[in-house]
């Protein structure tokens, strides 16, 4: 059934990218003429891209031989999606939003058998590393439109990720890792006109995670510590006649781990990249268009 879900969102996300509707409210027109713009619109969509990343773990040690260090090798990208929500009021929004992706990532490792004679010869025995990752990313933002151009916003963020090791010796072991963080970000977006209807819109924020990670070959769990930073750099062209707003860009998301989740991970840096190759938004209102409005399209990335 899992698998079937990710093939339809993968299509959507082909077709779409980025889908939303929405409803949008106007005040009581006898509240004055400052009331005029002041809407309250809820935006309920569905988000797929195509991701590569470079986890903290991609480097590892291994406990038995010394030969055991390496890295795995993670394939070119896969499919994140889930849901997002916003509600705007006037100048301020509140939008969440949850997405899923399942990575893979594989070693070729060595173990070391101990001398079984008197001749003082041990042997090293490669064998491959298998682990499957699902990965979590879940944020909750405020923000505030200073104006047309510029905003800000902040709000708490949940990352995790669980993996299953699996290994081709004689006597497979395998090996269960949960690993869940928290932290809270803050930022500044801006949107800037091009040319026409052309915009370039652009978020920077920096994040503070505190995670635990449970079922490694550490003593007890593990606090890990992570701080960094997003970017996010979208092109995009506003259909003002039909309330289409068109995409295309990505967002680069860089955590250092001044506390790795395990002390067995080599790394302390962790790379994810996201790629919107064209995407798309649809937002139905009940007011009508308003012809001369050079109004900015609202940047509702985070």
């Amino acid at each position: 059934m899992l698998h079937k879900i990710a093939v339809l969102c993968v299509i959507a996300a082909f077709l779409f990218g980025y889908v939303g509707i929405s409803h949008s409210q106007e005040l009581d027109k006898s509240a004055g003429a400052e009331n005029e713009d002041r809407r309250v619109k809820c935006v309920v969509a569905f988000t797929a891209y195509y991701a590569n990343w470079a986890p903290v773990w991609k480097k590892y040690r291994y406990t038995l031989p010394k030969y055991s260090e390496g890295d795995f090798s993670l394939p070119k990208g896969t499919f994140m999606y889930g849901p997002s929500l916003s509600i705007t009021i006037d100048r301020w929004q509140i939008s969440g939003n949850f997405l899923y992706g399942e990575f893979e990532g594989n070693l070729v490792a060595y173990d070391f058998l101990p001398v079984f004679s008197a001749s003082g010869f041990g042997y090293i025995i490669p064998y491959s590393k298998k682990m499957d990752v699902k990965k979590y990313d879940c944020d909750l933002l405020v923000s505030y439109q200073i104006n047309s151009f510029f905003k800000i916003f902040f709000g708490p963020k949940y990352q995790g990720y669980q993996y299953k090791t699996t290994t081709s010796l004689s006597v497979p072991s395998t090996e269960d890792i949960e690993h869940h963080s928290g932290g809270l970000g803050v930022g500044i977006g801006c949107t800037l006109p091009i040319a026409g209807d052309f915009y370039l819109m652009m978020n920077f924020s920096g994040v503070v995670l505190v995670g635990m990670q449970k079922g490694s070959e550490d003593e007890g769990d593990r606090i890990s510590i992570a701080y960094g930073g997003n970017e996010t750099i979208a092109l995009t062209y506003y259909i003002r006649a039909a309330h289409i707003v068109i995409s295309a860009g990505g967002r680069l998301q860089y955590l250092y781990f001044h506390t790795t989740p395990s002390k067995y991970y080599l790394s302390k840096h962790d790379i994810f990249l996201r790629h919107q190759p064209v995407g798309g938004r649809l937002v139905l209102n009940r007011d009508p268009v308003r012809p001369r409005s050079r109004s900015v399209p609202r940047n509702d990335a985070g």
